[in-house]
């Protein structure tokens, strides 16, 4: 009896081991992100601090979506053109200082004071990405 009685124990011991380490291990599980807003991505983050940094009006921030997607769109056509990197780097700040300089217009003056002292957005490489090298 005394055997069946700790062969029982054990095993309820064993079992509630298992259902605790399982439900720790869901708890851990990685959460998912909430979904972003449709049109989400770079430009969308960027607009949101944006808007939240400077103040902008609801019409202010219309007019700086559309020149985002200008900008996107003329980046796009850019990496369509395969240029040679060192061009491709020169053409892609003209218009993105074209941008900055179409975005400061629409600001106050308070705003564009505010929008010169924000940190540019950083750019990663050529467009099409680094020549001859493989990315892993």
């Amino acid at each position: 009896m005394k055997l069946l009685t700790k062969s029982v124990f054990a095993a309820c011991v064993l079992a509630v081991g298992f259902s605790t380490s399982a439900l720790r291990a869901e708890d851990s599980a990685p959460k998912e992100k909430p979904a972003k807003k449709q049109g989400g991505g770079p430009g969308a983050d960027r607009l949101h601090q944006l808007k939240e940094q400077l103040g902008l009006t609801e019409a202010q921030v219309g007019q700086i979506k559309a020149i985002m997607e200008d900008q996107k769109a003329a980046l796009g056509a850019l990496r369509e053109k395969k240029l040679e990197e060192k061009e491709a780097r020169a053409e892609m700040k003209k218009i993105r200082e074209a941008a900055q300089a179409k975005i400061r217009a629409v600001l106050t003056p308070e705003q564009q004071a505010k929008f010169d002292a924000l940190p540019k957005p950083e750019h990663k490489g050529p467009p099409g990405g680094p020549k001859g090298e493989d990315k892993q």
